[in-house]
């Protein structure tokens, strides 16, 4: 004899949803994007990951605009060029100023975001067309381009080099030959400014404070990006070293050769540590 299964009221209720009211076109390929950025890089987002496993999203599409405008806000308002441009220069503003000190990036003064794109230079379709910043036949800049314009044209291009701290010790031996040790110095350059380096410097690496007894130098090419989206790591091997501890200060552009916002972080000083060389030979017990 069979049993009946279980009733409707009776399954076992799935994992938690998230749902809400459909979506307009553009706001899908903006989650579209979210997607590729949060889940398709190296570190993904945990948080976003278990958000986006059980949505389930509704596009809706408007395939009969009206005669004012291709699409309206929650208010019945027209998405104008006006109401893009003051969006554009609300964002920029932000995006430029905004910091803390709890989420922000430290290497940035704590500023929450470092690079950010325009929505489209022309999008020849859609809602998005009002944002373009160019006109259909791409000879002119339309309101929110000539915006877009002059806020970058007001950025200063500014260079700022700086270090990342340094290990704590670098540690090496004493060379029985010799009598004497070496320790390989490492040391990772950023740019902090909006702009890329121009013309090459230098990074040197120096056994007193005063930077009057340099150890090494190593020189950098032109064009280290900014927003600290690049690094550079340089290498010297410090030798005849004694054992015992050794203090080290390294100087980004220690030639001076670019202008910089910022001259006070270019400077960093660590550690070396150089260990007798001894020779351990294993005890066996039956």
């Amino acid at each position: 004899m069979s049993l009946p299964g279980p009733g409707p009221e009776e399954s076992e209720p799935g994992p938690p949803t998230d749902c809400g009211p459909a979506i307009e076109g553009g706001d899908a390929n903006a989650i579209a994007i979210h997607d590729r950025v949060l889940i398709g890089r190296a570190q993904a987002d945990a948080h976003y990951i278990a958000r986006r496993e059980d949505a389930f999203i509704v596009s809706v599409s408007c395939t009969d605009p009206g005669g004012t405008c291709f699409v309206q806000d929650e208010n019945g308002q027209c998405f104008t060029q006006s109401r893009v441009t003051t969006f554009l220069n609300k964002s920029f503003s932000y995006l430029n100023t905004d910091s803390d000190p709890g989420i922000g990036l430290p290497m940035d003064h704590n500023r929450l975001v470092q690079q950010w794109l325009w929505f489209s230079l022309n999008l020849r379709v859609g809602a998005g067309t009002v944002s373009n910043l160019l006109t259909d036949d791409l000879s002119a800049l339309t309101q929110p381009g000539r915006a877009y314009r002059d806020v970058v044209a007001a950025q200063i291009p500014s260079v700022n080099l700086f270090l990342d701290p340094l290990p704590a010790t670098v540690a090496g031996s004493i060379w029985p030959v010799t009598g004497t040790g070496t320790a390989r110095l490492v040391a990772t350059v950023r740019n902090n400014g909006n702009t890329a380096t121009t013309v090459p410097f230098t990074v040197t690496f120096y056994a007193d404070q005063a930077r009057l007894w340099p150890i090494g130098s190593v020189q950098i090419p032109a064009r280290l990006d900014g927003c600290t989206t690049s690094k550079v790591t340089v290498r010297v091997d410090w030798t005849g070293l004694t054992v015992g501890k050794h203090s080290y200060w390294v100087y980004a552009d220690s030639g001076q050769s670019i202008a910089e916002t910022d001259e006070t972080d270019n400077i960093t000083s660590g550690t070396a540590e150089i260990f007798a060389h001894r020779i351990v030979l294993p005890v066996l017990r039956k």
